[in-house]
Parts: C-alpha cells; structure tokens; sequence
C-alpha cells in the first residue's frame, strides 16, 4: 500500500522526469526552429539576388527604351531635314539659273543628292531602329522574367516566414507550458502498476473520513457525514472495496459533498457521478444514501474484477449486471480509472492526491506514543 511518504517520493521522481522531458522537447524545438531560420535565411538570400537582377533587368530595359526612342527620333529628323535641304536649294537655285547653260539645273542635281544621301541614312538609321526594338523587346522579356522570379521568391520567404512563427510560437509554449500537469501525468505514470489497488483493506476508519471532510468542506445540511462515512465502510467492506479511498473518490465527485457546480444533487445519493458523463444533464438517483454508496462499491468491484457477477456480489445488485458491463476487469488500480471511470487523464492522480491529505490527517489526529 502506498503511504504519504510513497507519493512523495513517486512525485519527485516524476517531476524529474518531467523536467527531462520538457528539455528534450525544448531541445527538438529549438532545433526544428534553427532548421526552419537557416531554410528562411536561405530564401530571402535568393529573394535579395532576384530582386537585384529585377532592377538590373529594369535598368537595361529603360537603356534599351532610350535607344529605340532615339532611333525613332534620328529617323523623324533625317527625314524632316532632307525635306527642309531639298526645298531650300531649290528655291535657292531658281535664282542664279543660267540661260543657254543646256538646261541644267544644278539645283535638281543636288535634291537628288540630298535625297540619296538622306535614304542611305534612313536605310541605315532603321536597321539600327529594328535591332533596338529587338533588344527592347529581349528586354522587356527579361524584367518580367525577373519580376516573376521575384515574386515566387516573395512568396517563399512569406511562407518561410510563417512557419518559422508557428515554430516559435511552438517553442515558446513548451517553455511556458506549466510543469504540473506533467508532473500528474508522470505519476499517473509511475503508480499504474504500483499505485494501490481498488480491492483491499481500508487504512483510514469512518470517524477520521467524517472528520476530514468536516474539517476541510463544507458538506451539504442533508448529508449525515459521519453516518455516510460508516456506510462506506460497511459497503466497501462488503464488496473488498477499499472504502477509505472510494471516500476519497467521493470528496471529488461531490466538493466536499458540497454539490456546487455538480450534476448530482445532495437528494439523489449518487456520490461518485455514478452515470453521469460529459454528455448528460444529470446521473442516477438512489433511493437512500446507502443504496448510493452501495452502487459505488459494487461498480468499482467490478471494475476492478473481471469475475465478478451479480450472484458473487455480497448484497443484492443496485446497477445493472456487472456480467453485463464492458469495463469489467478493465481497471485494478485506481489510477487506471483515469480516462475511465472518468474523462480527465488526471483522475487517479487527484484520488491519490487527495489522498495523501486524508492520510496525513489522519496520522495527526493520533495521540503521540508515550515517551
């Protein structure tokens, strides 16, 4: 049977453990979120050289503008000098023509030379117009090229970034996380196998039951504690229940016997959410505070024996036929009843908590041996 000093040094053990290991999930987070910086690292450094061949590409692309633009404007302006240059020499010419000369126009010689010359020039002024366009053109290509290669970047690094939050986020909820719940868990752990039995002798009698809730709670005006506790003991002891610890059981399902907040009332006589669940308004009535208790011992009877039947329990069946019950022999330790018996994975450590109290209670409320 496990004493005060048991749990004590099963919970030291355990919040060892638990420390351990918290640190090693520290330790894969923080290295998970080390991976996670270094890949965002990386993407970011491909981000800042797409976003560089980004503006180079928009820098050549304007350059490669400017020449097309300046193409056009020689070809605009070779064009309009070659019209002003042929009318002007003409008008000029007509002046100083010479009569008996054979008709020569000296003037219309040299328009055709001007317009020979200004074809030649814009001949070659559009070849270098055509490979402009088809540099701007290469250009333009180029950029937008660079500016989907930027924006596909973006997005990784936003993505990168993400993941590197949540990771964080992860990390920083383990360190934050309070240890207790682990401690429970770890000694829920530990005491499956060693913790005490639900089958046995009781160490704690009715009147130091009575007297711990009297001293501790506030028990509802209609429950008799110390003749509820004596009923226990009587019931428990009926069906080799260990009735000290159903009473234990029974402080939590009730508050103290105090009802509040509870799905069972102080009339119904249902001390251990007997049919309650987390799904359900209200669990079973018993008649009298005896058939209550009387229902406890024999379910947790057959909880914890998987022979039992109605015809091998010592009184006469409240529930149904434990033959009949699919969590027969499921759980020989009250620890084991976490989970079962009730949802909170915690159950059996409270019961045991708990405990721990009602024993050191009851240890002080010895007289001291003589001297």
């Amino acid at each position: 049977m496990l004493d005060a000093a048991s749990i004590d040094r099963l919970t030291a053990e355990a919040r060892t453990l638990a420390e351990q290991a918290r640190a090693a999930e520290l330790a894969e987070a923080a290295g998970r979120t080390a991976e996670a910086r270094a890949v965002l690292a990386t993407a970011q450094a491909d981000l800042d050289t797409a976003v560089a061949l980004e503006q180079t590409a928009s820098v050549i692309t304007v350059e490669r503008q400017r020449e097309v633009d300046a193409a056009r404007r020689r070809i605009a302006g070779i064009a309009a000098d070659a019209y002003m240059r042929v009318g002007t020499d003409r008008d000029d010419v007509l002046s100083r023509l010479r009569v008996g000369s054979g008709g020569t126009d000296p003037g219309y010689v040299d328009a055709q030379q001007t317009r020979i010359f200004a074809d030649q020039a814009l001949v070659a002024t559009r070849v270098d117009l055509a490979r402009a366009e088809r540099q701007l053109g290469v250009a333009q290509q180029e950029e937008r090229t660079a500016e989907r290669s930027v924006e596909d970047r973006r997005a990784v690094v936003e993505d990168r970034n993400r993941v590197v939050g949540e990771l964080t986020a992860a990390e920083a909820a383990i360190r934050d996380r309070p240890i207790e719940a682990e401690v429970s868990a770890n000694v829920a752990s530990l005491l499956a196998v060693t913790g005490p039995t639900i089958l046995g002798d009781p160490l704690v009698g009715a009147e130091d039951m009575a007297a711990f809730v009297r001293a501790r709670g506030r028990p509802h005006p209609t429950v008799d504690v110390e003749e509820l506790a004596r009923i226990f003991v009587d019931e428990g002891a009926a069906e080799g229940v260990r009735s000290d610890l159903a009473w234990v059981q029974s402080i939590l399902e009730t508050g103290w016997f105090g009802y509040d907040n509870s799905m069972v009332y102080p009339g119904d006589h249902n001390y251990a959410g007997v049919g309650a669940c987390d799904s359900c308004s209200r669990g079973f009535v018993f008649d009298t505070p005896q058939l209550g208790a009387r229902a406890q011992m024999q379910l947790l009877k057959a909880y914890a024996d998987p022979t039992t039947t109605a015809a091998s329990l010592a009184r006469p069946s409240v529930l149904r036929p434990p033959e009949r019950l699919s969590v027969r022999g499921c759980c020989s330790t009250w620890m084991a009843l976490a989970g079962v018996w009730a949802t909170n994975r915690e159950y059996g450590v409270k019961i045991l908590t708990l405990y721990d109290d009602l024993l050191r209670f009851s240890a002080q409320r010895r007289p001291a041996p003589p001297a």
